[in-house]
């Protein structure tokens, strides 16, 4: 016999990962899936992840374009 929870949870969860994925953010199905907690706790997963990926993007590109290792510079010199 099938149990009808685990029938359910699966288009439940697919729906709302669709609502709050993170293509979707600052839309108005965004805001209203996040109204019960584990919507909430995607939310807010998503959004540190969002902003975890933008502050190692601005590590990176700084590191890239400030970068003061004299190996770097001779390398840089010698390919010109």
């Amino acid at each position: 016999m099938v149990d009808k929870e685990k029938e359910v949870k699966p288009k439940f969860y697919a729906e709302l990962f669709s609502k709050c994925s993170p293509n979707s953010i600052g839309t108005k199905e965004f805001e209203e899936c996040c109204e019960d907690e584990t919507s909430k706790k995607m939310k807010t997963s998503i959004e540190a992840i969002k902003n975890d990926i933008r502050e190692n993007s601005r590590e990176i590109i700084h590191k890239f374009t400030h970068n003061n290792d004299k190996d770097d510079k001779r390398i840089i010199k010698q390919e010109q």
